[in-house]
């Protein structure tokens, strides 16, 4: 039952802190004579370890009661709490030293430490430790009557709160003793928390103790409280799936339909969690087939979103509206087109309208397309999905396609279906233009390629090659830069040296020399375009990039421009080996 020894001495700490190292180790061991020695040298009774420890925390935490009778009477303070184990009563009772507890409640140690003492003065906050339960809270957790009775006759708060909620709540999980104990002690049966259970009849509904969920029921506690992340005990029963407590919980007045809490409604609860006997109890107990709450949106939507086929089916059996619009995700439809093509087809039988609006994606088809998912987006196809349908707040606020959809997010062969299948990228929109800088971006040659040979317009200008000719530049995807240059010359579209400017400075960020040396190549001018703009000379030499600089004045960079901020390459740089190279290609250190 004890806890691991302290370690070896940390490398580094001071020769001072030899004796209190040497302290813990003999406290855990429980070596009074050797303590009794270091105590006498120059150890200190109360001094910490680096994690917060006490030489009397790590003896309690071993059960090693002579030596903390010896430390106590040595005047070590039994009130200290530890950022690992808490006081030392808690490290002792968390580990069923019985004895030891004992003789340190007699010994003063309080039975209701203050875990707010653990406050950083210069910061203002709150540390607790990882174990901050009381000592109450720690015997109920173990089942130790023997320690509970102890505790309770020597003062400890029966309702008392850590982290974690009462001892009640801690009890009402594990053990029908102690909670009629505590209860016989004044334990308050309703008392809620902001925890992830919030009371103790939840507790009990979500560890399938009915007895003791029948127990609390009868000493007075609310059967609909709401609290904590769970809501209501009948939620937390629901999501645990234990059909009994369902049962007797809703015989006991429990409401089926209350929303709050991690799930919505307890029908919600039982479908995510996949209870499908809890569901059945629920939905015959008068459950809302189609409440609307989040997070999930309907229990339709919930089953879809963790894939269940057959809770789904005893939904849609029950009537369950399958057109539900639902929050971010989108109806459930479109949920069901990011992860399975069964529940797509079910959905579908069940009346799911395909090209229904709604959701981060717009619509099932572009989830498909969004999520790469090659076979659902053939089987909306040939259910009737629109192709050219556009939804969303996408471009211009035009809508987004399910092409572009796919375009964007780097999934070639969906894009390559839905092009086969007549869907187009709006070139008058910004479809185009995105969809290839998203390409050119990845440097996916394929896309840019794919998109290029399908989308082919008269109107097409400069502009709507421009940002992804800079994405491709700034990533070094030379070849695309060729792919964009070239078919702008196939396409009668003038290239002057002023345009390939923005692409040269998008090379030049990128540390891209390959690239930069291609525009270069076809026409980029390397000086600087505008009388206050982008020097490419002055950037290459600030991050002492030296095959650009090289590079720049090899095609006639003037090495005397300025940049930005009005100044030349050599006052920019501090590197002594740049400005060497830039004096010798006659940089003016004045200029």
């Amino acid at each position: 039952m004890g806890l691991p020894m302290w370690p070896d001495e940390p490398a580094g700490r001071p020769e001072p802190y030899r004796g209190e190292i040497m302290l813990f180790k003999e406290a855990a061991d429980g070596s009074t004579a050797t303590i009794r020695q270091l105590l006498r040298g120059d150890a200190s009774v109360n001094q910490e370890c680096p994690a917060g420890e006490t030489a009397l925390i790590w003896a309690s935490a071993n059960g090693r009661s002579g030596a903390v009778r010896l430390l106590i009477n040595s005047g070590a303070a039994a009130e200290i709490i530890g950022s690992r184990f808490g006081t030392a009563l808690v490290a002792a009772v968390r580990n069923c030293w019985h004895e030891t507890a004992e003789l340190l409640l007699e010994m003063g140690a309080d039975p209701n430490p203050n875990f707010h003492k653990l406050v950083d003065d210069d910061s203002n906050k709150v540390y607790l430790t990882k174990y901050d339960q009381t000592p109450l809270s720690e015997a109920s957790r173990n089942d130790s009557l023997k320690m509970v009775k102890l505790l309770l006759e020597k003062g400890a708060t029966v309702n008392a709160i850590s982290s974690q909620g009462t001892a009640l709540m801690v009890a009402a999980g594990c053990s029908h003793r102690i909670t009629e104990l505590l209860i016989e002690h004044g334990a308050d049966v309703n008392i809620q928390t902001e925890s992830y259970i919030g009371s103790a009849l939840q507790q009990a509904a979500m560890t399938a103790n009915a007895g003791i969920v029948r127990l609390l029921l009868q000493k007075g506690a609310k059967v609909n409280a709401k609290a904590g992340k769970v809501c209501t005990a009948l939620q937390g029963a629901s999501a645990y799936g234990d059909v009994a407590t369902v049962k007797l919980l809703l015989k006991s007045g429990a409401d089926v339909n209350i929303k709050g809490g991690r799930y919505g409604t307890a029908l919600h609860a039982a479908v995510y969690e996949g209870a499908d006997e809890v569901a059945q109890a629920l939905l015959e107990a008068g459950a809302d087939l189609n409440a609307f709450c989040p997070p999930f949106g309907t229990p339709l939507q919930a089953t879809v979103l963790k894939n269940r086929i057959k809770t789904a089916e005893l939904l849609l059996a029950r009537g369950a509206n399958v057109n539900v619009e639902g929050y971010h995700k989108g109806t459930a439809l479109q949920i069901a087109a990011r992860r399975s093509p069964e529940i797509v087809r079910l959905l579908l039988r069940n009346g799911a309208d395909i090209n229904l609006q709604g959701g981060k994606h717009g619509s099932a088809l572009q989830a498909a397309a969004y999520k790469n998912k090659g076979e659902i987006v053939e089987l909306l196809l040939e259910e009737g999905a629109d192709v050219n349908g556009k939804w969303g707040f996408g471009p211009y606020d035009g809508g987004d396609s399910a092409v572009y959809s796919a375009a964007r997010h780097n999934n070639l062969k969906i894009a390559r279906l839905l092009i086969q299948k007549g869907s187009g990228l709006d070139v008058e929109n910004s479809e185009f233009r995105l969809a290839l800088a998203e390409a050119s971006e990845h440097g996916n040659i394929e896309m840019a390629r794919l998109i290029l040979d399908n989308f082919s317009d008269a109107k097409m200008e400069w502009y709507s090659f421009e940002n992804a000719l800079c994405k491709a530049a700034h990533g070094g995807s030379r070849e695309i830069v060729r792919l964009l240059l070239d078919t702008m010359l196939d396409r009668g579209i003038e290239i002057g040296r002023k345009n390939l400017c923005r692409p040269l400075e998008s090379a030049v960020t990128g540390d891209s020399v390959e690239t930069a040396e291609f525009l270069l190549e076809r026409g980029a001018s390397a000086r600087r375009q505008e009388s206050k703009g982008f020097s490419p000379l002055v950037w290459a030499a600030t991050y002492a990039n030296f095959r650009m600089v090289e590079l720049l004045l090899t095609y006639g960079a003037n090495v005397n421009e300025k940049g930005y901020h009005g100044r030349t390459a050599y006052v920019e740089t501090e590197d002594d080996s740049m400005k060497e190279l830039l004096l010798q290609h006659g940089a003016n250190p004045r200029a």
